[in-house]
């Protein structure tokens, strides 16, 4: 395992735990992974984007099924940032 967290060492532990399942056909869950990884010092910071919350919607909804549009735009508009 190790040996693919240093060839991989891009992947995520989500990722890696896939691929090592995939790769060596043995399952080991992204949390062991990531114990694992983190006792060894091989863990990398985080490269996902974290997103802010606020109080209320921006866009806010006039009927019932709008909810979902506005949710899918607004992640939409995030990725365009």
């Amino acid at each position: 395992m190790i040996e693919l967290a240093l060839e991989y060492s891009e992947l995520s532990s989500r990722e890696l735990a896939f691929k090592i399942t995939d790769k060596q056909g043995i399952y080991l869950s992204e949390s062991s992974v990531y114990r694992i990884l983190k006792q060894r010092g091989l863990i990398a910071a985080p490269n996902q984007i974290l997103l802010a919350t606020s109080n209320e919607f921006k866009n806010k909804t006039q009927f019932v099924h709008q909810m979902w549009s506005n949710q899918v735009y607004e992640i939409h508009e995030l990725q365009n940032i």
